[in-house]
């Protein structure tokens, strides 16, 4: 790559314009402008890396309370880890289904909970072989 390419590059990438413009720009490929920028750590201030400034929430894991460190310019985080998110969704699993419709089941007469845009009808797929395919079962 020529020397004058590579000033043009730096001066472009200056003013934050992206890999792919400044490759039609100065007619090289996506790739080499990429790589020629990485080496050279030349990044755009939009592009500054936030993960050295991480902020506290208030709230803190949904689950623990603990304090979570937030990386500015991502999404939030809610849960502090894995476990927690688990733990939280099993002891909330109604809180998932109350945003929903109770359906009857037209098997077994059983009520049970679907999505607002569910087009679902039987409370299981046993429940619809049964019906289906013959007699109707009380098994649940």
């Amino acid at each position: 790559m020529e020397e004058k390419t590579k000033e043009r590059i730096k001066k472009l990438r200056a003013e934050g314009l992206g890999y792919k413009r400044i490759a039609t720009a100065v007619g090289e490929s996506v790739d080499a402008v990429k790589s020629y920028c990485k080496r050279n750590k030349l990044t755009t201030p939009h592009m500054v890396d936030t993960r050295a400034n991480p902020t506290h929430t208030e709230g803190g894991c949904r689950n623990c309370r603990k304090k979570i460190t937030q990386v500015q310019g991502m999404k939030k985080k809610v849960f502090c880890s894995e476990y927690c998110r688990n733990d939280w969704w099993k002891k909330h699993r109604s809180v998932n289904l109350t945003k929903g419709k109770s359906v009857i089941c037209p098997n077994c007469k059983q009520s049970f909970l679907v999505g607002k845009n569910s087009t679902r009808k039987f409370c299981s797929h046993e429940c619809y072989i049964a019906f289906r395919f013959g007699g109707v079962t009380n098994e649940r």
